[in-house]
């Protein structure tokens, strides 16, 4: 139903190969044994194939409620598994086009957008330029390949990809391929294609930063599309990955689901931040589903390894919260985002409705105005004020505890560090922010000696 191929540098042109495929439980088991097909164009003979062995158990991964049973064990409901298999090679040189890639024959059956629907093949290569002596590793997806999605639910496929070694990544759509040459790819059937694989009104959206793909299906349908991944370093291509992916779009057998949401950072729409080395970040994500007879369960990809997340799930059965911590070093200075992915899905039967967001964290230099200003960084409350509402959309609110002998002095700051509003205050001030850019913005009140800072989110 779908895979990709990752692959991992272990040192001396040496890698670790991931193939990942999907399989429909309704259809021909794996062999536990694939092969990965290697090509260049700079005369290496060999190696030309490797073998990758099954790695564990396949995984039963079919997105249904707690007390759905799948083909995958015996039941009815559309099942999904994941089988991963792993190997390592040794490439003998340097190549900007060395190339893995793995053919499946066939795909499953129920493909209804593509002329030859289950009788093709499925073919997904990934490419390594090894030519800059850059040990690289590709980036790994969070989500699997495969979506399901309710007919007339406005809905995302997103991608989750994320690359520790923070590298550039483009997304772009393709036809998915059946073999080796690249003309060799899928027919649609007249009115599709790999811009728009199945029906959707409004039609389907693609953001190639992201690799999102936003739609509403108007009715049943199974389809596949293709999207490849590439990965920049200092604006050389160094890696390449095809994903080829599956749709699924069904009629809601109960009231129609209506998919949970998850917030950005605080509750707000923002995704990204910045942040100082030494200073601690911390914020919440919150889920929330309209339906109050469904529960909700909220994961994360665990991106950044040194930061903590933490799941509450006591507020309701359908509102949790889940807290992110971290505090970068000055070794995490870095112009590439530090991001991770977090997913909310809920216990709707017999499939989950679900939503997933990617957060991203930017470490700033200590020189950058937005770490050298003193008032950029948030502190404790060495003097006590409030601002409400956080976020704010039209007016911002300034409650504070002013000494009658005291001059006090306010500032705001954007988040590159740039002073946006100033002004002596008295002991409650109302700000217009209606016009402001969206974003993420420090207050800043100096009292004599006493400088206190806390940020808001202007949406």
């Amino acid at each position: 139903m779908g895979g990709e191929i990752t692959y991992a540098c272990i040192g001396s042109n040496q890698y670790t190969v991931t193939l990942t495929l999907y399989r429909d439980c309704s259809g021909i088991p794996l062999s536990s044994l694939q092969t990965i097909i290697i090509t260049n164009s700079c005369g290496f003979s060999s190696p030309s194939s490797m073998s990758v062995n099954l790695a564990g158990n396949p995984q039963q991964i079919s997105p249904i409620c707690a007390t759905g049973l799948s083909t995958c064990n015996g039941g009815t409901v559309f099942g999904l598994e994941r089988y991963v298999f792993e190997g390592t090679v040794t490439l003998p040189g340097g190549c900007s086009d060395w190339t893995f890639s793995n053919t499946v024959v066939n795909r499953n059956l129920s493909i209804t957008t593509t002329a030859n629907g289950g009788n093709d093949s499925l073919f997904i290569y990934s490419l390594i330029n090894n030519t800059t002596a850059i040990c690289d590793t590709s980036p790994e997806f969070f989500g699997s390949a495969v979506g399901f999605f309710y007919v007339g639910s406005p809905s995302c496929f997103y991608q989750g990809v994320y690359d520790a070694e923070g590298d550039s990544l483009t997304f772009q759509l393709t036809t998915p391929r059946t073999g080796p040459v690249p003309s060799d790819t899928v027919h649609y059937l007249s009115g599709y294609s790999y811009t728009q694989p199945i029906t959707s009104s409004p039609l389907m959206t693609f953001d190639s930063s992201t690799g999102e793909f936003c739609f509403t299906s108007t009715q049943i349908e199974n389809s596949v599309f293709a999207v490849i991944v590439s990965e920049f370093r200092n604006g050389i291509l160094i890696g390449q990955m095809e994903r080829d992916i599956q749709l699924r779009t069904i009629v809601d057998p109960l009231p129609p689901n209506i998919v949970p949401t998850l917030s950005g950072i605080n509750g707000s729409t923002l995704l990204n931040m910045d942040a100082c080395p030494g200073v601690p970040i911390n914020f919440f994500i919150a889920a929330y589903d309209s339906n109050t007879t469904e529960d909700l369960y909220q994961s994360w990809d665990n991106g950044i390894a040194s930061a903590t997340w933490t799941y509450n799930s006591s507020i309701a059965s359908n509102a949790d919260t889940a807290f992110f911590s971290w505090t970068p070093t000055v070794f995490d200075i870095s112009s590439t985002p530090y991001c991770f992915n977090s997913s909310v899905f809920d216990s709707h039967c017999p499939n989950s409705g679900f939503q997933t967001h990617q957060f991203c964290i930017t470490v700033l230099p200590l020189t950058d105005p937005f770490c050298i200003n003193p008032g950029i960084q948030e502190r404790d409350a060495a003097l006590n004020f409030q601002i409400y509402p956080n976020p704010a959309h039209d007016e911002l609110n300034l409650l504070y505890e002013k000494q009658e002998t005291q001059l006090t002095f306010l500032a705001i700051y954007n988040s590159t560090g740039q002073n946006v509003y100033s002004e002596m205050i008295s002991s409650f001030e109302k700000i217009n922010v209606s016009s402001w850019p969206r974003g993420l913005y420090t207050i800043v009140i100096n009292a004599g000696n006493k400088v206190t800072a806390k940020r808001v989110v202007i949406q």
